[in-house]
């Protein structure tokens, strides 16, 4: 793993892209580097599903190839420079103070670029490298955030199966008393819902839920 951090230049350009991207926060190399870390071990799919398809791909072996993704923009945008002035009209005794101000844009060149390259052996992801500076692997950034999301929603599916019938059962238990009726509605309603998946656990609490609404 050798992450290559070259320095930002562009100041105004860095800030106009953590406005854009307000819903992820300011992005940093840190978290482009423990993002990138948690594809290790993932297929050639799951990679590209993440990342985007690569801009490249490079054959090392028989059973090793590397995979490049490329962002690079350039350009320029206008940044406003704001001048007071201050003095005096007329002739003393009679002088006049006054002020003024006056706006003026100046042109603000950028240069975003950045460059991941992952190596597969055997179809899994097993090492990385980048380079590049910030504002280019914003992309790469937000879609890494976008899976540590969607891995931590999956997360928290696996393990709340059995919160998921104990939930439903007070709310399921309106629309039918028959047990058995029940007791598929919350297995079928919950074994889609979340994971974790424990056999017989739906009628127990299907028959906790009628007892309690028949008290």
């Amino acid at each position: 793993m050798l992450p290559s951090l070259f320095p930002r230049t562009h100041v105004s350009g860095y800030l106009i892209f953590c406005f854009y991207s307000s819903l992820y926060g300011c992005a940093t190399f840190a978290d482009l580097n423990s993002g990138l870390s948690r594809l290790n071990g993932s297929t050639k799919e799951e990679v590209f599903n993440t990342l985007g398809y690569p801009d490249a791909k490079l054959e090392i072996d028989s059973d090793t190839v590397a995979y490049v993704w490329n962002n690079r923009q350039t350009g320029s945008f206008m940044v406003p420079q704001t001048t007071n002035t201050t003095g005096t009209v007329g002739m003393f005794p009679n002088s006049v103070p006054f002020s003024a101000q006056t706006t003026t844009y100046i042109p603000q060149n950028y240069n975003y670029n950045c460059t991941i390259k992952y190596i597969f052996k055997n179809n899994r992801a097993t090492n990385y490298e980048y380079s590049g500076n910030i504002d280019g692997c914003l992309v790469y950034i937000n879609r890494l955030k976008n899976n540590s999301n969607n891995e931590a929603r999956e997360s928290y599916k696996r393990i709340d199966y059995a919160s998921c019938l104990e939930n439903s059962a007070s709310l399921f238990i309106s629309k039918t008393q028959d047990f058995r009726e029940l007791t598929d509605l919350l297995e079928s309603y919950c074994k889609k819902e979340s994971s974790g998946y424990i056999p017989n656990l739906a009628s127990y609490h299907a028959r906790k839920a009628i007892d309690n609404y028949t008290k």
